[in-house]
């Protein structure tokens, strides 16, 4: 860039640029203040101008803040122009994509004491207290209903046992093992209702679940 190019800059450029941006001509994404977007537009500038001088091509300094500001509304930085990665200001001015704090609240109750956030959620794959408590109750309130056998075969189960090994415990055969099986399931929808042996867990987990068994497989072949 020559001398008279780089005087241009910054005594009629610049002042062009902080002007537009500070009457709101451009949407701040993310934590972007007007000081890093002026300088972030006028490093644009500088590269236009110094592709122009290079070319021989005839500019002006309205022109030069022009295209600048016009790069800058289209979500382009001096750094890169993605649109996507989702930290870049054209992914999120295209509306793919959303920055969240992980502080923010997204469930509340009536009495503010059931707010979670995003941190929360993300944290603890397992329940939280409240909900451990509840499955204990909904288990005993299952089992009372079933017999001794019964009842020690779900536990197996639970366990991880295999329907032959659990049979050769109980010694009976592996057939009769899946028909108490079958009964204990019976009961146990009696005591929870039709939708309690459903998969309860949220949509955006079960989400990410099938995206980690989905590499997992990628990765066994």
């Amino acid at each position: 860039m020559t001398t008279h190019a780089g005087l241009m800059l910054v005594q009629q450029i610049l002042p062009l640029i902080a002007g537009a941006i500070s009457r709101g001509r451009v949407k701040f994404v993310g934590a972007e203040d007007g000081e890093e977007l002026v300088q972030d537009c006028v490093a644009i500038a500088a590269q236009q101008l110094d592709a122009a001088e290079r070319k021989g091509q005839p500019f002006t300094p309205g022109t030069i803040a022009f295209y600048a500001l016009k790069n800058l509304k289209s979500g382009r930085r001096s750094t890169g122009s993605s649109t996507t990665d989702v930290m870049a200001a054209g992914t999120q001015l295209s509306g793919r994509c959303a920055m969240r704090s992980l502080d923010e609240p997204v469930m509340q109750g009536d009495d503010h004491e059931d707010e979670l956030d995003l941190h929360s959620l993300l944290a603890s794959p397992g329940d939280d207290t409240a909900m451990a408590a509840g499955r204990r109750m909904d288990w005993d309130h299952a089992l009372q209903s079933m017999d001794v056998r019964q009842a020690g075969i779900l536990r197996a189960s639970a366990m991880g046992m295999s329907v032959n090994e659990t049979a050769a415990q109980y010694e009976v055969s592996a057939p009769r093992i899946i028909q108490i099986r079958q009964r204990a399931g019976q009961r146990i929808e009696e005591a929870w209702g039709s939708n309690g042996l459903e998969d309860q867990t949220p949509e955006w987990r079960r989400g990410l679940r099938a995206v980690h068994e989905r590499r997992a497989c990628r990765a066994a072949r």
